[in-house]
């Protein structure tokens, strides 16, 4: 883990909430580490500025994510719609308000244009973390942020027919090719997915 100052710690994954498309991670090194509030309230101020974290599509060890002002143009439930822009992205920047918290974790680009929130209000949040603090993966992922492979074929009696794989994509840096998909097919149809799919948890690449 990499904090904004440079420093880096240990840390250990925990569990998964795809509903939310929220990951949780546990700081194992002892030290004094910063962090920021999440917002306390269930509500959340429409009409109110808010300053968007946003991260490149390439991430490097001292990448930092760019700021910038954002209006909310609407809520939903668990979502916020925020009216900001960039061309090519990573999800996971933090949404905060003029208090200093966190309403919101990056999700991804509406169709519509402008970024999709994860909203983070404690009440709701408290248990999706309670869960995810036990190392449980549970929920189903939201329409359209579905963790990329990076891998093209189609199903066949032996299992998976792999046709294409995306360079630096987490099935790649997973060791797959055409041999390991055929063995793993044989062997366990789901094996493959399942390694990439825990690769491709670290690195969610944004879609245009």
């Amino acid at each position: 883990m990499q904090f904004a100052d440079g420093k880096q710690a240990k840390g250990k994954t925990l569990g998964i909430s795809r509903e939310l498309d929220l990951g949780l991670v546990k700081v194992i090194d002892a030290g004094d580490w910063p962090f920021v509030p999440l917002w306390p309230q269930k509500e959340v101020d429409v009409k109110d500025w808010y300053i968007a974290f946003t991260y490149p599509a390439k991430l490097l060890g001292s990448t930092r994510p760019e700021m910038k002002i954002a209006e909310m143009r609407r809520f939903f439930r668990n979502t916020l719609w925020m009216d900001v822009e960039q061309p090519e992205w990573t999800g996971g920047g933090a949404l905060v308000n003029k208090h200093g918290y966190v309403v919101g974790v990056h999700l991804r680009r509406s169709q519509f244009g402008g970024f999709l929130y994860t909203r983070l209000g404690q009440p709701d949040l408290q248990p999706h973390l309670d869960r995810m603090l036990k190392s449980e993966v549970f929920g189903a992922w939201p329409a359209g942020s579905e963790p990329i492979l990076g891998l093209a074929g189609k199903p066949t009696l032996d299992g998976f027919e792999l046709a294409a794989l995306v360079a630096d994509s987490a099935a790649a840096k997973a060791g797959s090719n055409r041999a390991t998909v055929s063995l793993a097919s044989t062997r366990n149809r789901s094996s493959v997915l399942t390694t990439c799919s825990s690769r491709s948890r670290k690195k969610m690449q944004g879609r245009k």
